[in-house]
């Protein structure tokens, strides 16, 4: 959301130990941003045009990996956060938290650090004191985990074959 993000990008901005290098409205942007400005660390939702955000934080996890990864997103189900965490998130932080959580959050995870929010931190919890809970043992490959994120979206065929180019 344009406004969401111009809003928070003139917040952050006004931090005086943070600083904005760039914004972007896709998931392809977002990744030629972030191979092009290297930051310390990216904001990034799930939902987003051309390529979502847990593809993102996969490619990006390979290329630049000194760039720590934030998941800001309205989902955090057992899978996206295993998802995201598989991926390289450093932490995942919900959108319906406070500003000054989200702040905490930036700091922490830029500094190198985890941080979860108080829901995933449940999820997390509970996963792994569930006995039936397994790592993911398939062996997808990074492409097939795109179609099928992207399935999971509720995208058609000739959706995923448009976004994917294909």
């Amino acid at each position: 959301h344009v406004a969401i993000r111009e809003v928070l990008a003139a917040y952050l901005q006004t931090r005086p130990h943070l600083q904005v290098v760039g914004e972007a409205s896709g998931g392809l942007i977002v990744l030629d941003q972030c191979r092009k400005l290297k930051p310390d660390l990216v904001l990034l939702d799930i939902d987003l045009p051309g390529m979502n955000g847990i593809s993102i934080a996969r490619a990006l996890t390979s290329t630049t990996p000194e760039t720590h990864i934030l998941i800001f997103s309205s989902h955090y189900d057992t899978a996206t956060v295993r998802q995201a965490l598989e991926a390289g998130a450093r932490g995942i932080i919900e959108k319906t938290s406070q500003i000054e959580t989200l702040l905490k959050a930036i700091e922490t995870v830029g500094a190198g650090q985890a941080y979860f929010g108080e829901r995933v931190t449940k999820i997390l919890q509970q996963s792994f004191s569930d006995p039936s809970f397994t790592r993911s043992s398939d062996n997808l490959t990074a492409r097939e985990r795109e179609v099928l994120q992207l399935i999971a979206e509720g995208c058609s065929n000739k959706d995923v074959a448009s976004r994917l180019g294909i």
